[in-house]
């Protein structure tokens, strides 16, 4: 399906969001980004909204539209979304997976493997995304899997690419020892039948991985002076 001139506005901007070439508090207008793709005001406009709906940007009267930043409550909110979603799906799919369930797991793990091995970020980010996707796929609600799936696309900005690529490159000395970052053994707890396990490990992943975010957000708030909380 073609993009309408609204959707290519809007993905453009969250592509410059989510790459850090927008950051956070960086003022947007309608006449620059009308300027820079050469549309028309109209589909800017709309693309704004939507930017503001799905929370990608602030908008105050009388000042402008600005990139939302990045706090450590946002950060604890966005976590604690997935983690009620995702463990609330595990609790069901741990009990009702079938072998080709299983395999589609396992292929994404080996690329996960396989990213961290080649320090390739972009790949693990895409691997990384599919393997939690898969978990909420599994449950078949596509209401859920269509509210989850924008939840993993926002939480995807360049904080996370910094947090991706401090784990690549530092992985071996943090918490979750390398590469064992804690997709293989969620696989193999499932694979066992050991559903509980598979729970608990889902669990303590996520909140390594939330552990992480904090840490880069708070690194960036020294470095750039943000003193949003």
């Amino acid at each position: 399906m073609k993009q309408t001139l609204s959707e290519k506005v809007f993905c453009h901007v969250v592509e410059h969001i989510r790459q850090g070439r927008l950051r956070p508090g960086v003022k947007l207008t309608e006449q620059e980004i009308s300027e820079e793709l050469s549309v028309s005001h109209v589909p800017v406009r709309e693309a704004m909204e939507r930017l503001h709906r799905e929370g990608w940007i602030d908008r105050f009267p009388h000042k402008g539209a600005f990139v939302k930043p990045c706090s450590s409550n946002d950060i604890n909110e966005m976590c604690q979304i997935r983690e009620i979603i995702e463990t609330a799906c595990m609790h069901i799919v741990a009990r009702n997976i079938n072998h080709e369930q299983l395999n589609k797991l396992r292929e994404v793990v080996e690329q996960i493997e396989s990213a961290y091995e080649t320090k390739n970020s972009d790949l693990y980010e895409q691997a990384d995304a599919q393997f939690h996707a898969l978990l909420v796929h599994f449950l078949g609600n596509k209401r859920l899997e269509e509210f989850f799936q924008r939840i993993i696309f926002q939480g995807r900005n360049f904080l996370y690419a910094s947090a991706i690529q401090a784990f690549l490159n530092f992985g071996e000395n943090t918490a979750s020892n390398g590469k064992k970052d804690g997709h293989r053994e969620i696989y193999e707890a499932l694979a066992s039948g050991e559903a509980e396990k598979a729970e608990e490990l889902l669990k303590t992943h996520m909140e390594q991985g939330c552990q992480m975010l904090l840490i880069m957000n708070k690194a960036r708030e020294v470095l750039s002076g943000d003193v949003c909380q």
